[in-house]
């Protein structure tokens, strides 16, 4: 196929072709296409929530209180009460 946008009825007239399992490969190969770019999307929010959490992190007026579910071997023990980071998560 030329194209990764054709769909199914078009690969099928284009190439006077409806084998089941050519129309089951692009199938296929279109779920791949979604998952790669729902993949994409997840990177991209990710990358966002890590920089916005920066900059809160940069700007809030921290109150830092022991984290209560933190064990004794967990590098961040504390977590500021007004935006819900870390201390030193962003250091």
């Amino acid at each position: 196929m030329a194209s990764t946008t054709e769909t199914l009825d078009d690969y099928q007239v284009v190439n006077g072709d409806s084998s089941e399992c050519d129309v089951i490969k692009l199938k296929i190969t279109t779920e791949w296409q979604k998952i790669r770019v729902s993949e994409n999307q997840i990177n991209i929010s990710n990358n966002e929530i890590i920089k916005l959490q920066k900059q809160l992190y940069r700007t809030c007026e921290h109150n830092f209180k022991r984290d209560s579910s933190a064990m004794s071997d967990d590098l961040f023990k504390y977590k500021c009460t007004k935006c819900s980071l870390y201390k030193n998560h962003y250091n």
